[in-house]
Parts: structure tokens; sequence; C-alpha cells
């Protein structure tokens, strides 16, 4: 269709230039490479690769239904806040729900569309946001979450923050929702949550000693396990003291991990890192038993060093690769963080094709070395100490 031939219940999709990397899309562009849709041809493309950054009306009233049932299945409930006035023999009642804005049943966490005006915010909340200050650290106990930001330490009640948790992981089932921020108001101590379109907000566990609670916890299962492993505290990374070349050097890390991992049957190398592989490091085989057979996968492996995220440009066309080559899928290692742009490509993929997408990511790499961390001092892949 073309723009003069465009009708007006149609809408010029402003993500076509992303959209039309996937294959399922490329016969919809037109000649200028620009995808024309519908309202409902959107709304059933929200849920599986759609950004949104559009922000059309209709996509913000769709995402308030989805607000309100999820929040419905969560047991929270839209707002409300009851008035009453007395005249004379006469007394008026009136209820205002805020549409967008959902709490919990003993209010102490909230969640809110960010196009909801301040004006329809109760005044806290806003301030709250705007207070905000970021975290520097966060743990995980058993009861509670401890959460640092400067010098002051914050207690909440962890099944309530994991609840928080699976709302924006259900909702990106949905539409694209990745959390974005983690942050303290230093007045009131609420956490706040900065998801891709919705705010949360979890009030603070009012009192003292949780922390030390959660000490006690974790110095007694640190004793029970003593007969199992002796405990050492992880070795920090520093990427910069990779040996020259790095990149060839990050490659053999990974292969040296690879060969070690217990279903891992072949690792074969197709080039050098500085070679023509065309994004292509190895081929490995992956074979699973199962109760009644076994599988076997073969990945399309791409060893990445990086200074900076990694993101899709960086590497361009791997899906590409994989069905060009016959692979069940991909896998990514990098020693730095996915953006948020290619993790939501992983999944849209993964979502509306039959491949397989698995990434070792900055974190992961941590913990796989840490395992083997003779690795970080001998002088093999790091200079030493």
């Amino acid at each position: 269709m073309s723009h003069s031939e465009e009708k007006a219940d149609t809408h010029v999709c402003p993500e076509s230039g992303q959209l039309i990397r996937l294959p399922m899309f490329q016969n919809a562009a037109d000649e200028n490479g620009v995808i024309h849709f519908t309202e409902d041809e959107c709304h059933e493309l929200i849920g599986k690769v759609c950004t949104a950054s559009c922000n059309y009306p209709f996509l913000i009233a769709w995402q308030l239904e989805m607000l309100q049932w999820l929040g419905n299945e969560f047991g929270y409930s839209e707002f409300s806040k009851t008035t009453e006035e007395l005249n004379g023999f006469h007394r008026t009642v009136q209820t205002v729900t805020s549409r967008g804005l959902i709490v919990s049943e003993d209010r102490t966490a909230v969640i809110w569309h960010s196009a909801l005006p301040d004006e329809e915010l109760p005044k806290a909340l806003v301030e709250m946001r705007e207070r905000r200050k970021l975290v520097s650290h966060i743990f995980k106990g058993e009861e509670y979450l401890l959460v640092r930001c400067g010098s002051a330490v914050m207690a909440f009640d962890l099944a309530k923050f994991n609840l928080l948790e699976q709302f924006i992981n259900s909702m990106d089932n949905y539409t694209q929702t990745h959390l974005e921020s983690i942050a303290i108001d230093p007045e009131t101590r609420g956490l706040t949550i900065k998801a891709r379109w919705i705010w949360l907000g979890l009030a603070v566990l009012s009192g003292n000693g949780y922390d030390e609670e959660e000490r006690v916890r974790l110095s007694s299962r640190l004793e029970a396990s003593q007969p199992f492993f002796e405990f050492k505290a992880p070795v920090q990374i520093d990427w910069c003291s990779l040996q020259e070349p790095r990149d060839e050097n990050f490659q053999e890390l990974c292969r040296f991990l690879m060969e070690r991992l217990p279903n891992v049957t072949k690792v074969v190398s197709i080039g050098k890192a500085r070679a023509a592989d065309r994004g292509r490091d190895f081929e490995v085989e992956e074979k699973t038993q199962g109760l009644v057979g076994s599988t076997t996968l073969r990945w399309l492996v791409q060893c990445k060093y990086s200074k900076r995220s990694v993101s899709p440009d960086t590497i361009k066309g791997w899906s590409d690769r994989v069905r060009e080559h016959g692979y069940d899928g991909f896998w990514l290692m990098t020693n730095n963080d996915l953006t948020p742009d290619l993790f939501d490509q992983f999944r849209g993929v993964e979502s509306n094709t039959d491949i397989k997408v698995r990434f070792w990511q900055r974190a992961d790499l941590h913990r796989k070395l840490n395992v083997y961390s003779e690795l970080l001092k001998s002088g093999q892949f790091f200079r030493k100490p």
C-alpha cells in the first residue's frame, strides 16, 4: 500500500525499520520500507515483537485494559478515593476511581501507567517519583529484601517485591515491559521501580533489625554447608586484565568453559576471532539424556568481547546465519551486558520462530569463571595480579 492509497483507519508504524529485519514482516512493507497497520493488527502485534514506542492513544488504552486485567489476577484493584459532604439533611458520598493506578489490598504496593497525569496521582506518589535516588546494592534474603542507597539500608517485604517482579514478567508476555531502574525516596524510604511504561512502588518496613535477621539466617546456612564445600568469596573479574589480543583470548576462554559443560559433546572452531567467519566462532553439539530417549541440539556460538553493552547492531544477521547453516539455536557469549533492545529481539525471535536463543552475559560468566577461579590467577587468560 502506498502513501496515497493509505486508508484513514490505518497507521504508519514508527518501528518499521526494526520490524522489517524479521522474516515475518519482510513482505509487509511498502516500496519505501514502511509498514502500515490497522488498530486491530497493531493489537495483535504488541504481544510479539513491537516495542510500542509510538504511544498511539489506542495503544495506551489497550495497556490500561491489560493493567486492570492483570492487576486483578495478582490481587490488585483500581485505586479509589471516597469523599463525603454533609449539607443539612443530605449527605453526598462520591467515589472517584483512577484508571491506570492499581493498588494491593493493604495499599503497601502500587502500580501505575507512566502516561497518567500527575494531577490524577496521589501527591505522595508524585513526590516519591521525583525524589527517587538509584540504589547501589540489593540483597534478596529469605524473608526480606535489603536495599542500600548511600549509607542507608532499608528493608522490604520480599514476597511483595517478588510479586512486583512477577507482574513485570507477566506483562512482558503481552507487551514489552522490561525493568529499567530501582530507586529509593530518601524521605519516605519507599521503593520505586521504573519499567518501560509502568511505575511500581513498595512501602518500606517499619522498625529495624531486618538486616541482622538475614545475617543470622545466612550464617546458619553457611555453617550447614561446611560438610559439602568451603566458603570462598568470589573473585572479582577485571576484563581489562584479559591478555592481548583480547578478542582471541576471550574466544578461547569461552571454549574452555563450553568444553567442561556436562551435556556438550562437541565444540568445533569455525574461524579465528578476527577472521571472516561472519559471526560464527563455534559449532556446538549438546546432548540431553531423558527418561525415554535423548535429544541433540546444534548451536551456533558467537563470542563477543566488548567494552560496551551488546546491541542488535553489534551482532546483525545472527538469525539469518542460524537458518542458513541449519542450526537449532544461537548462543551468545559476552563479557558485557545485553541492551534491552537485544533482549527484546531475542525474545521476539524465540516467540515467532523455532530458533532457540541462549546467552551468557557479564553476571553469567562471573559465576562460571569462579568455578574455575584458578584461571583468574594462572596467567593463562588474565594477567597475573
